[in-house]
């Protein structure tokens, strides 16, 4: 046993994409796997989703029936490995879980007989099988890809002129906290933008953009590159715009510790950003840090913040 330099070069992505249907799960998958590189492998539950893009994009497709056990992932994984694919996607891993004959069948059908009793002892024989499909999924020698389901909503909104009913994507569909496993989790809307609720990369922090092949470009030369040494924290004159570095810096420390009208979160913002603005704060690589802070700063009026970013060139996220 000995201790040796961590490197990421030596470890695989491990992507999950979550949305409602209609969203672009499936596509987004093959595009983030194109821009990866690499034999792709499809696992399809989805009656041949994946297969409509053909003629799109280069890859190979198993496709899984019902019932969804995990062992048939289990061996769809193993399969593909063997065969030297470089990425695995798995559209989706929702049916392992909800699907006919998944865990949630799985788990009623030991509950009802005479040897489950009750819901505990259920779980207690379905928690190994379920680990034992992640844990598959976490330690392959292939990136992984995975697409799920996302429980849907539906939310009124008012455009100003109109109410208009809009379907949105909550939590995924599988056993909760499976979002942890991953080293970026990104939910989709049903404009097929993205964001990344959970990012161990820094890379797309805050950010909303359209899943491409330039994602999987990104995200490979971010597993692949040196380690770099922490940069310095941003200096609070570049936080501020030209004309505001000229105020002394006591005006400036009473700027910042103002009591806000209101306080904001990235959640109350992401329900009302124009599509004007998502594009904006991609282009210039705005943080949530610095989203917040603009919002804040211009009380959510959206076309203000649009013309400050317009007139001033934004630090660019490391």
């Amino acid at each position: 046993m000995e201790f040796t330099k961590a490197v990421k070069n030596q470890s695989k992505l491990r992507i999950a994409l979550s949305g409602a249907a209609g969203s672009g799960k499936t596509y987004s998958a093959l595009q983030i796997a194109k821009g990866i590189g690499g034999r792709i492998a499809v696992i399809d539950t989805e009656r041949g989703s994946a297969s409509l893009y053909a003629g799109t994009f280069d890859f190979d497709v198993v496709k899984i029936e019902p019932p969804y056990s995990p062992e048939k992932y289990i061996e769809a994984i193993t399969l593909a490995e063997r065969l030297e694919y470089s990425i695995i996607i798995i559209d989706s891993l929702s049916h392992a879980w909800a699907g006919s004959g998944g865990l949630l069948d799985i788990h009623d059908a030991i509950q009802k007989s005479n040897k489950g009793g009750n819901s505990f002892t259920a779980w207690k024989e379905i928690t190994p099988i379920q680990n034992k499909l992640i844990d598959t999924i976490t330690g392959s020698k292939c990136h992984i890809i995975t697409t799920m389901r996302a429980k849907q909503d539906y939310v009124v909104e008012n455009n100003g002129q109109r109410n208009i009913v809009r379907k949105v994507g909550l939590a995924p569909v599988q056993r909760e906290g499976v979002e942890y496993e991953f080293t970026i989790f990104i939910e989709l809307s049903q404009e097929h933008v993205a964001v990344a609720s959970k990012d161990r990369t820094n890379l797309f922090d805050g950010k909303y953009f359209v899943p491409s092949d330039q994602t999987g470009k990104i995200l490979v030369a971010w597993l692949n590159q040196e380690p770099e040494m922490q940069k310095p924290q941003t200096k609070i004159s570049e936080v501020f715009t030209q004309s505001e570095t000229s105020k002394t810096k006591s005006q400036i420390t009473n700027a910042t510790n103002a009591t806000p009208q209101k306080t904001y979160t990235i959640q109350d913002i992401a329900k009302s950003l124009t599509a004007e603005l998502k594009m904006c704060f991609n282009q210039k690589q705005i943080t949530t840090r610095r989203i917040l802070e603009l919002w804040q700063r211009f009380d959510g009026k959206q076309e203000d913040i649009l013309q400050h970013l317009s007139g001033t060139q934004e630090r660019r996220a490391a």
